[in-house]
């Protein structure tokens, strides 16, 4: 055995055999190199490359034992870890680059992949377990300690909740809204960077971008009233945008119109009873489609009533005409007007979304009609009676 040798030195070795007769020849000399295979690889640490994204694999360069170190092998833990995967695809041990920088990047979605031989399985905010070894002619050193400590896995944001529906919600616009993804494993461990809403445009086929930015709402203007709209909003972060929510269906409806002024007018004047028909055109429906109105009488005190027995604003005559009568005495009896004061009534459309707005009163049309009053006795002169006149 030869000690003192310096590290790296190359010696050159032969040997002779000697006897009684004396030494025989040399034989053929043999160099060796004092060196080894390189020593353990220490301080490997993980980290979070900024301008990237990626995983950032780093190392400090060990013992070289004499022999220059010419590949690093990168080794990954899968989440389990029951196994270590060598990561070739984006740690090329033999690069120049890596050589010189003892460093490699690994993007994230390939730590989060399944697929063989690959298949890490890595899950957002999991710590990636790293371990490095050195290599040279005589082969290689021992691996790294796994580290415990470093950069935790960051990936796309997770699916933001169903987007609902705020105001304004017509027949030609909606708003669009929803809540934004608390930062941290939802957002994928990083900021978000924009939300994306997207519509079938009512065309029920592809879905298309209409607003995209750092927002949580959107007007949609130009709707199609009845049609029906489907939307869904993602979130986008560093690493790509993330999965879809689930859809929100939307159908362009609104209040109806308002109602014109309605016409008063008596249609049945009798001796003994007295008809009253109020005559209304019909409202915009907004595409949704009016099931009552509202018919309202102005009181004599300035309130206003509606009858409960007549003019009934469900009925399906009323609905289909648009018009409807009601008794004079009936009026008199739910308004308390007096004879020629003029009926005002004021009408509203209702559909399933809600009450439209009322009609402006009438200013003109039928008035309250009453039977005469009783007259005085009736008496005769009876004294001041002649063939061709009395005195009453």
């Amino acid at each position: 055995m030869s000690t003192g040798v310096v590290s790296g030195t190359s010696y050159m070795f032969r040997v002779r055999a000697a006897n009684v007769y004396g030494w025989g020849e040399y034989s053929s000399t043999v160099t060796v190199k004092a060196a080894a295979e390189p020593g353990q690889v220490l301080s490997v640490s993980t980290t979070i490359d900024e301008s990237t994204g990626y995983l950032k694999i780093s190392w400090l360069p060990p013992q070289s034992n004499g022999d220059p170190i010419d590949e690093y092998k990168i080794e990954i833990s899968n989440v389990l870890l029951t196994d270590t995967i060598t990561e070739d695809r984006y740690c090329d041990g033999t690069s120049t680059t890596l050589l010189q920088n003892l460093y490699c990047l690994v993007p994230m979605d390939a730590l989060t992949s399944t697929d063989a031989p690959y298949d890490y399985g890595y899950t957002v905010n999991t710590l990636v377990k790293v371990y490095v070894s050195a290599h040279n002619s005589y082969g290689y050193g021992e691996a790294s300690s796994v580290n415990t400590a470093g950069a935790k896995v960051r990936t796309v944001p997770i699916a933001p909740s169903t987007p609902t529906v705020g105001s304004p919600a017509t027949d030609t616009e909606v708003k669009i809204q929803w809540t934004a993804l608390t930062y941290g494993v939802d957002t994928g461990l990083v900021s978000i960077t924009s939300y994306s809403l997207y519509s079938d445009n009512a065309e029920g086929g592809d879905f298309n971008e209409i607003a995209s930015g750092l927002i949580t709402s959107y007007t949609v203007t130009g709707l199609t009233g009845g049609a029906t709209y489907i939307f869904k909003v993602r979130a986008t972060n560093m690493y790509g945008p993330g999965s879809f929510s689930s859809t929100l269906t939307y159908v362009p409806k609104d209040v109806p119109g308002e109602v014109g002024i309605p016409d008063v007018s008596i249609t049945s004047p009798t001796s003994s009873s007295t008809t009253v028909t109020i005559d209304w055109d019909e409202p915009e429906d907004h595409s949704s489609t009016i099931t009552e109105y509202d018919v309202r009488f102005l009181t004599a005190t300035g309130t206003y009533v509606r009858s409960t027995s007549e003019c009934l604003g469900t009925d399906s005559d009323t609905l289909t005409s648009t018009s409807c009568t009601i008794s004079m005495s009936e009026i008199i009896s739910i308004t308390g007007l007096s004879r020629d004061q003029t009926i005002r009534v004021k009408i509203r459309a209702v559909n399933a979304i809600g009450y439209g707005a009322y009609s402006e009163l009438n200013t003109e049309g039928a008035t309250i009609e009453t039977v005469p009053t009783g007259s005085t006795t009736v008496s005769f002169d009876l004294t001041q009676t002649t063939n061709d006149e009395t005195v009453v």
